[in-house]
Parts: structure tokens; C-alpha cells; sequence
């Protein structure tokens, strides 16, 4: 029995020292690699469409009579649905208000059979999106522009989303000041120069009217606006970090703006902006030289 208890206390002790010297000792034992996840990104698409699902959800859980008692916030739960392309959740939101219970009935019985018609719409082959007929176009066009005559801006998002005009109805979220759903819409519909450009104008705001310099380059970076991106950092008073993106970008192969980008001026983020078609095609050169870089090469 002693001999037994020996063996069983040398046992217990060798299993703990061995866990011991794994634990503490580096030598002994191969090290666990750490696992590889998704890349790290300031700015993630599709990060932003799963908060806004989150929000969307979060907002089904309250009670209906939350937002019928106040039209901003009934205004905002119907966009919630329009920016994510739920096009048939916000025609059933709308249809269940009742005449007595909305001050603006014949107003969503307008943007309820817009959407209606656009949710039974087929999208583009190529696209994949939604693309209304020239008359519905121009109707979304000038009933928006009525509206906004008479101060119901916001009226144009749906709209202009059941005509397939994406872009305008993402200027008209961020002219009213709807950043975060414009960045929803932003996401899930636009493409291209589009959402280069809508990014662009939301790291202007994320810039100059927060003054989050890493979010507005992070925003930049996604649209694309690789010079912006080097110029905000100088601008903040970070040489270093941007030396260290500059090396990145050359790493990576991205030395210059891809094709398809808004170019802007460096002198003054958000001073200038034109279109590629409009940008000749000297100008699209590699991005411009650090200057700690340009006296070390003089050197």
C-alpha cells in the first residue's frame, strides 16, 4: 500500500510539474500558434450591416406604440428597414398603422406603394440591383423634390431607393445628418465611384466635426483615398504613423488610387473633389514621398 501511494504521489507530482514547466518554461514543448481570424479593418462593411440588423432587431422587441406616438422615431424604424433593402418589412411596418394612429397616413400610403413596387421588382442581371423605369425615375426625382420644397427631405430616401437611386438617396441621409444610415446604405447598395464618393464625404464629417482622425482614415483607406488617408495623418501631427502607412501601401502594391476612386485635393482634405473621368491621368501617381523618406534618399 505505501509503494502504492508512492507511485501515485510521484505520479500527481510529475503530472503537475510537467504542466508546470509547459506553462512556464518555453523550452519545452512546441508553442501554440495563436489562431488567424479576419483581417483588422477601421471601417468593415460588413461589421456596419450587422449592427445595423442588431439595431433593427432590438427595435422589433419594443412596443409598437413607442413609435407611433412619435413620428421621427417611426420616420427613422421605417428607415432602418429601406437603408438594409427590407423593402417588404417596411411595407408591413407602414401597413400596420392606422389612419387614426399616424398624422402623416396619406404620406405613407405614398411611400408604401413605392416600396411595395419595388419589393416585387426584379434586379438587374448584371447589377443585381433594383432599377426603376424612366417614368418611375423621374417621378421619384420630382416628388422629392417637392417635398423637400415643403420640408420633408427624408421623404426622398424611400423613394429614391424603390427607383433604384441608391446614391441620391445616401446624399439625402447625410445632407439631414443620417450618417450611421447613410453608412447602412452605403454598404448594402452602392459600388464603384458611389461608394467611393459617399465614403469620402463621411470622413470629411468624421474629421472635421468629430475630429476622430484615425476613424476618417480608416473610411478613407475603404474608399480607396489612399493620398487623403497620408495628408490626414500629417495633418494630425503623425509623421511616424504615416511613414508606417506609406511602407504599408507599398507593401501591399497599392502605390497608387485605384481606378474608380474620387481624387481630391492634398492641400486641404475635402477643398476640391472631382470625379476619375474628370482627373487626367498624369495625376494618377504613386502617393508622394514622405519626407523623412525624401532626405534619407538626398542623403
Amino acid at each position: 500500500q505505501q509503494q502504492q501511494k508512492q507511485q501515485q504521489h510521484s505520479a500527481h507530482g510529475g503530472h503537475a510539474h510537467k504542466s508546470g514547466s509547459h506553462a512556464h518554461d518555453g523550452s519545452e514543448g512546441p508553442l501554440r500558434q495563436a489562431p488567424r481570424g479576419l483581417a483588422v479593418k477601421l471601417w468593415d462593411e460588413d461589421l456596419t450591416l450587422a449592427e445595423a440588423q442588431e439595431h433593427t432587431m432590438w427595435h422589433e422587441a419594443l412596443s409598437r406604440a413607442v413609435f407611433e406616438e412619435d413620428e421621427a422615431l417611426q420616420e427613422k424604424r421605417m428607415l432602418e428597414y429601406v437603408v438594409l433593402g427590407d423593402f417588404q418589412t417596411a411595407v408591413a411596418f407602414l401597413l400596420a398603422s392606422t389612419p387614426e394612429k399616424s398624422a402623416r397616413y396619406y404620406r405613407d400610403a405614398l411611400v408604401t406603394t413605392a416600396l411595395a413596387a419595388a419589393a416585387n421588382a426584379r434586379p438587374e442581371a448584371t447589377t443585381q440591383r433594383l432599377m426603376g423605369a424612366p417614368m418611375q425615375i423621374k417621378a421619384a426625382k420630382v416628388v422629392s423634390a417637392h417635398a423637400s420644397s415643403v420640408g420633408d427631405t427624408l421623404l426622398a430616401v424611400p423613394l429614391h431607393c424603390s427607383a433604384g437611386l441608391y446614391a441620391e438617396a445616401v446624399g439625402v441621409l447625410q445632407e439631414c445628418g443620417l450618417w450611421r444610415y447613410a453608412a447602412h446604405l452605403t454598404a448594402h447598395a452602392l459600388t464603384g465611384v458611389e461608394r467611393a464618393e459617399s465614403l469620402h464625404r463621411w470622413a470629411q464629417y468624421v474629421l472635421r466635426a468629430e475630429g476622430n482622425t484615425w476613424g476618417a482614415t480608416g473610411i478613407l483607406v475603404a474608399a480607396g483615398c489612399l493620398r487623403e488617408a497620408l495628408q490626414v495623418l500629417l495633418e494630425a501631427g503623425l509623421p511616424d504613423c504615416a511613414a508606417a502607412f506609406f511602407a504599408a501601401c507599398q507593401a501591399a502594391g497599392l502605390t497608387s488610387p485605384p481606378h474608380g476612386g474620387p481624387q481630391t485635393s492634398t492641400a486641404a482634405m475635402g477643398t476640391t473633389h472631382s470625379s476619375p473621368a474628370d482627373v487626367p491621368a498624369a495625376q494618377t501617381t504613386p502617393l508622394p514621398h514622405h519626407p523623412n523618406q525624401q532626405q534619407q534618399q538626398q542623403q
